[in-house]
Formats: structure tokens, sequence, C-alpha cells
């Protein structure tokens, strides 16, 4: 389905949430934000804290900081975020509202380093098999077997004691396949041990224990000639009156389809066993001449869905640049989330257009996209941006 098909379908999917009307709020600061990790997530287990959410951010190259001022700031450098004294690539970053933060290193000595206080003080955990997190992800589950456990994906370990130490697990089939995100469906009647999915290279693996995978409705050959589904992250809308306990989504970047679409959103309804595709977005809608087919997606409490789609290419039509899209009705159908992306701003920086070092056409870099979403538990959309971290004015 083409975006611009936003037709009455949308009463025909049963409950739809409305849609919300916000603006965008700038919080800081005029760096490449490369994590962003909120301390009290919507997805989030409880911690017993109900405050004003806070970020860590990796900003720049290799500084992480801290948000202290949520009213946010205009110009770096400001009074919005304080540097939590770390001081290596930082490139996957877990951080949760009890003040444990854990940051990995990508590249050099495999070494992470991990807080207990929300980053006033610091420990260097040198690892040789799990230390070093090369860019992926840091979740942790709840289900039973798996009680408030601690994964690393690229290295594929588990840390049961808050990431002070770490085990390599038996890495899933075939080996090669890179692993972008890992989410866990929650205990249900249905499945009562919840599930484990894996999007990977060829699409999405599912696990009930961690430790034996096997394949989805929607996985591949990532090598073959047919269609390939490469997943890029999950959204689990809870719901407590789902058999399965949630609908989990996956952003899929598509190759092999003829004439395209490049990037699509698939559901399950089964915890992840089976997939149907629920809508497709091919180069050129909402002006994107060129996706770059590594979407983030994320859940609201109503059971809606924000997606970032970006640009594979900078410097090109002032309105080929990164949007966040929302959708109220499953992922059938998606609408701009607020006003024309306010990322896109007037000062790339150096080298960031074409020619290098030149100005971008309209005043404007395509590349200021939403490459990290996540929302807090007030219902706010924050996304991490090569322009900083911005928030939505509400829910």
């Amino acid at each position: 389905m083409r975006l611009w098909s936003l037709v009455l379908a949308v009463a025909l999917t049963g409950s739809v949430a409305a849609q919300p009307t916000v603006t965008w709020e700038f919080l800081g600061p005029e760096s490449e934000t490369r994590a962003l990790a909120l301390l009290d997530p919507l997805d989030g287990q409880p911690f017993g804290l109900a405050k004003e959410p806070l970020v860590s951010i990796d900003v720049g190259y290799g500084d992480l900081y801290r948000l202290i001022n949520p009213a946010g700031g205009t110009i770096w450098p400001d009074q919005a975020w304080a540097p939590l004294h770390w001081g290596d690539s930082d490139p996957a970053v877990y951080a949760d509202a009890s003040g444990l933060i854990l940051a990995a290193n990508n590249g050099g000595p495999n070494v992470y380093g991990r807080s207990v206080d929300g980053g006033a003080t610091w420990a260097r955990v040198i690892d040789n098999v799990c230390g070093n997190a090369g860019g992926g992800g840091i979740l942790r589950t709840y289900a039973p077997g798996r009680d408030r456990a601690l994964w690393m994906t690229s290295r594929w370990c588990r840390s049961d004691d808050d990431g002070a130490t770490w085990t390599p697990q038996p890495r899933p089939e075939p080996s090669y396949l890179i692993m972008f995100d890992l989410a866990e469906v929650p205990a249900s009647a249905s499945a009562p041990t919840g599930r484990m999915l894996l999007a990977v290279g060829g699409g999405v693996l599912v696990s009930d224990d961690g430790v034996a995978w096997r394949a989805s409705s929607l996985h591949g050959d990532l090598m073959g000639s047919g269609e390939r589904y490469v997943a890029s992250s999950f959204a689990v809308a809870r719901d407590a009156g789902h058999p399965y306990g949630a609908t989990v989504y996956v952003a899929v970047n598509l190759g092999g389809r003829t004439g395209g679409p490049y990037v699509a959103v698939f559901a399950s309804e089964d915890a992840g066993e089976t997939w149907a595709e629920r809508t497709a977005f091919a180069d050129g809608d909402l002006g994107l001449a060129y996706l770059s087919g590594y979407e983030r997606i994320a859940a609201l409490g109503d059971g809606s869905l924000v997606l970032g789609l970006s640009s594979a290419r900078s410097g090109v039509e002032p309105n080929d640049r990164g949007v966040v899209v929302w959708s109220g009705d499953g992922g059938r159908t998606w609408v701009e989330l607020g006003p024309r992306a306010p990322w896109a701003g007037e000062h790339p920086p150096m080298e960031r257009c074409d020619p290098p070092g030149g100005q971008c056409p309209g005043g404007v870099w395509p590349g200021w996209a939403a490459k990290q979403v996540a929302v807090d538990r007030e219902g706010r959309v924050w996304v991490g941006t090569d322009h900083g971290v911005w928030r939505t004015s509400g829910p």
C-alpha cells in the first residue's frame, strides 16, 4: 500500500487510536546522537520510580551525557546536559531507573563501562569474550527462566548480575547473520514462558528459552535469489486481553521484490511465529527518494506505533530527509507525526553534503533523520538524530 492511500480502511480495522496533535521540542545538543536510552522507558518493567524521564546519549565521538534539565536547551553548550565521564566510544547504551547504566565499547580492547548510580561513578570491566558490543543492543528480559537477565546482542551474551559479568550463549544459526534487535513477548496463557525474538539479516528468529532458536514465517535465505528480509527493529504493543499478551511489530528492509517497495512493517498475533505484512513504503513516499531500510519502530501505551523513516542519501533535494510517522490502526496506515520534521536544520555539519563541505540544497541536510526512537511513560516520543535529541511536546 502506498503511503498516500490513506483511505477509509482505517475505519475497518477495529480498534483505532486517536491521532495525537504534537509539536517537536529540541533538547540539544547540536551534535550527532549515536545512542539513546531512556532511564524509565514505556516498555520497561516497574522500577518503583515515577518521575520526569531522563535520557543517556552518546554524542559525537564517544562522549556520554545525561539530560539533567528535561526542559531542554537551544544551543550547545548549554545547561541541559551533564557529561558522565565514561570517555569511550559507546554505540550500545543500556539504562534503567534503578541507576544502572551500561556503555559498551566499540573497538579497541573488549571493555565496557558499568555504573550503578546513574553515571556518577564508573567501573571499567574487561571481558575478552563479551565486553565489546560493537554497536549491538542490550535488553533486559523478565519471563520465567530469564527473570531480569540482560542480553548483549552483538556478542550474544547473557548477564544475571546486572551486567557485572557475562556468559556467552549458543549463537543462533546461521552464525553469519547479524543481530539487529532483540525483543521479549510477555508470558501468557498461550505462551507460559513468553517468547524471545531476534531481528536478523534473514528475518525473524523465535525462541521459547533463549537457547534453541527456530525460523518464524518471516525468514528467508539472505544470500538467495528470492525475496529477502532484513529485520531491523521490534515494537511490542502489550494488551492484557490478547491471547499472547501483545501484538508484535517488526520493521523490515525488503530485498529482491520486483519493483519495490523497500521498507515494510509486519505484525504477529502469535508471539512471533507467523507474520503478516501490514504496510510497505516505496522509494518516493513522503519525499524520501531512497529509503535507508534500517528503520526504528516503537509502540505507545495505547497500541499505536511510531516509525522513523530515513533517507539513504544526503544533499539531493530539500524534501529528501527523515521523518517520523504514526499509525493508530496496527500499522496499516501512517501519517506524519507532528509538523514538518524540524531536525532538518539550516547548518549541516562539515563534509555532510555533496560536494563535501558544500551547502546542501535548500539549506537542509537530509541525513538528520530519527535514527533512534523511544517512548517514555508519559507517552512522549523521543528521537535521536544527527542534529541532537528531540521530543514531542506531549503524549
